[in-house]
């Protein structure tokens, strides 16, 4: 009993390593990733990026403009060191 529990335990394993391979082996081929799928996502990526940072360089230079249009420059500064002072006092703490 215990060789036909063995043999019965060892085919099961088997069939479902054969099984999951066939699966695996399905998978790859219906969703194949070509090295140009691969080229045309990086392109695109990259267009995305330069177009985020065009748009982030937009509003920096805004925001730099704001500054020095409303604030007084040497004000400024000393509220943001002052600011990062206390940020860096704070972390101490912690």
């Amino acid at each position: 009993p215990q060789q036909v529990n063995d043999y019965l335990s060892t085919f099961s394993w088997e069939r479902q390593v054969l099984s999951a391979k066939k699966k695996h082996s399905d998978f790859m081929e219906d969703y194949r990733i070509t090295e140009n799928d691969v080229r045309i996502a990086l392109d695109n990526a990259k267009i995305n990026l330069n177009e985020k940072l065009t748009q982030l360089q937009t509003y920096v230079i805004q925001f730099d403009q704001y500054i020095k249009d409303n604030y007084d420059l040497h004000d400024f500064k000393t509220a943001i060191a002052r600011i990062i002072d206390e940020i860096i006092a704070t972390l101490k703490i912690l």
